[in-house]
């Protein structure tokens, strides 16, 4: 199968890391500029991406690595691959609870199974929050290391006076789950917005019904990742939402409150104000503003109300709170990349 790309374990002090893509977008966000960082301090002297089918993303035809970096759900050709590195170190990222996946998403026995080997095989595991490392160390086989390497952002020039922009941003990568608890959090949002003359900006998968209450809308159904955050910096000053479900059974509930803080990342580090709900990716976070948080999607249309009211205030004291005490900088991938020295360095 792998006639045509030669992979070759090596034993050598210099790293070289080959990562196997799940996905072109997740490995955007969580390994690639990891590694890319990693290269530029001095860390590892060189890496190579293997798309599902074991096709090389560049353009070698050999690679030979010292590590390699795997995560999310693993293709038959990726698992094929690693069951036949029993000497090669792997590492695996995994920032979703999947192995308690939430009852409307259909669980594949067979992805379940390689989740759990990748796991237990790893020599060690990174995922995105401490919440999630707590729930992988009783799924894990045996003692070993798992890292929180939080979702970082390579950092942007900000104004240092922010202009108010008269907009509503809301992104979500999938059909937003908030309005199956709240059908009429549609109508409630185009309300606020209309009446007050914002625009509001939807990225990702909104139905046509969800669209067609506002006044001014611009709907991005598509974009890549890398892409989405240079859009959003051209939103900075804006207002953006970030909602996730409560009150749901205990599965799925705790299926999204171990997701990250992402979104308070994107919109923070683009200029933009987030107001969310209070659920424990955002209140566990560092970025988390709790003026600007509501307990549920009712009363986010509360607070976004408020934060409209107060624009130009909330630019001002988020330009305090957050830029002027470097809590950005903290996210920035060249920083939260020394979590992962102790692998490569000898």
């Amino acid at each position: 199968m792998f006639a045509s790309y030669r992979y070759k374990y090596v034993r050598d002090s210099n790293p070289f890391i080959l990562a196997l893509s799940s996905d072109k977008e997740i490995g955007e966000i969580r390994i690639r500029p990891f590694l890319a960082v990693l290269l530029a301090r001095g860390i590892i002297s060189g890496f190579q991406f293997a798309d599902r089918d074991m096709t090389l993303m560049g353009w070698h035809k050999d690679f030979s690595f010292t590590h390699i970096w795997c995560h999310r759900n693993v293709s038959t050709a990726q698992f094929r691959f690693l069951r036949k590195q029993t000497q090669a170190p792997i590492i695996y990222d995994i920032d979703d609870l999947l192995l308690a996946p939430p009852d409307f998403v259909k669980a594949r026995p067979r992805n379940m199974r390689r989740i759990q080997w990748c796991l237990d095989q790893a020599r060690i595991v990174t995922t995105s929050t401490e919440i999630l490392r707590s729930h992988l160390l009783k799924q894990v086989a045996a003692e070993k290391p798992i890292i929180t390497l939080k979702n970082g952002h390579i950092g942007c020039v900000r104004s240092p006076r922010p202009r108010v922009r008269k907009q509503v941003v809301w992104t979500s990568g999938d059909h937003p789950f908030v309005l199956r608890s709240a059908p009429d959090f549609m109508e409630g949002l185009a309300d606020i917005v209309n009446r007050n003359d914002y625009e509001m900006v939807l990225i990702g998968r909104f139905e046509p019904m969800h669209v067609a209450p506002f006044k001014r809308v611009r709907h991005i159904q598509r974009i890549d990742f890398n892409s989405y955050r240079e859009a959003l910096r051209l939103f900075g000053g804006a207002i953006a939402l970030a909602p996730l479900p409560s009150g749901l059974n205990p599965q799925n509930q705790t299926f999204f409150d171990a997701k990250s803080d992402i979104k308070l990342l994107d919109y923070l580090s683009s200029g933009l104000i987030p107001v969310c709900t209070s659920s424990p990716p955002y209140t566990c976070s560092e970025l988390y503003i709790p003026e600007l948080s509501a307990k549920d999607a009712g009363d986010l249309l509360t607070t976004l109300e408020g934060c409209i009211q107060d624009h130009a205030g909330w630019l001002a004291r988020i330009d305090s709170q957050i830029h002027t005490a470097d809590l950005l900088d903290q996210r920035r991938f060249e920083c939260l990349s020394h979590e992962l020295d102790r692998i490569f360095i000898t």
